[in-house]
C-alpha cells in the first residue's frame, strides 16, 4: 500500500485494519515512502528528541510517530502538521525537502485570508522589488539629473 496523506479523519483502529481513508488529495508529490519519513526522521534526530516525545508534544499516544514510521500507518495531512510542530520542522521540509521559516510559513498562512486582489498587489510589489535589486545599481537609482 503506498504511503498517503488524507485530509479525512483519521480512522486508524482495529475497525479500519490500522489505515486512514484516504481523500482525493492523497497523492502528494515528493510523498514517496522513502523521502518524507526518512526526512521526518533525520529532523526529529536532529532536534535530539525521541519519537515518543513528539507523539506526545503532538497530542498523540505515545507510539504514534513510531506507527507512520515502522507500521506504515498513513497519516492525515492535521496530525502531520502536529508532529512536524512538536518535532520543531516545517512542513515543506518534512513533504519535499526545502526547509522554509516559522516566519515564512506565518506569512503564507496570513496570504491565504486575505483577498485575492492584495495578494496580486502584494506579489507585483515584490516582483517590482526584485526586479529593481537585479539591476545594476546605475539603473536602479533611475536617471543621472543634471
Amino acid at each position: 500500500m503506498p504511503d498517503n496523506l488524507s485530509s479525512i479523519a483519521d480512522m486508524s483502529s482495529i475497525l479500519y485494519q490500522r489505515r486512514a481513508r484516504v481523500s482525493e488529495i492523497a497523492d502528494i508529490p515528493g510523498m514517496s515512502k522513502d523521502n518524507w519519513k526518512s526526512r521526518l526522521i533525520k529532523g526529529i534526530e536532529a532536534q535530539g528528541k525521541s519519537q515518543r516525545e513528539v507523539s506526545l508534544a503532538a497530542g498523540r499516544g505515545p507510539g504514534y510517530v513510531n506507527s507512520l514510521l515502522k507500521e506504515g500507518k498513513d497519516p492525515t495531512i492535521e496530525n502531520l502538521i502536529l508532529v512536524c510542530r512538536a518535532a520543531n520542522l516545517s512542513l515543506a521540509y518534512v513533504l519535499f525537502g526545502f526547509e522554509i521559516s516559522r516566519e515564512t510559513e506565518d506569512i503564507v498562512r496570513a496570504l491565504e485570508s486575505t483577498s485575492p486582489e492584495r495578494r496580486n498587489g502584494l506579489l507585483q510589489f515584490l516582483q517590482n522589488e526584485n526586479e529593481t535589486r537585479l539591476l545594476p545599481s546605475h539603473e536602479a537609482k533611475g536617471p543621472a539629473s543634471d
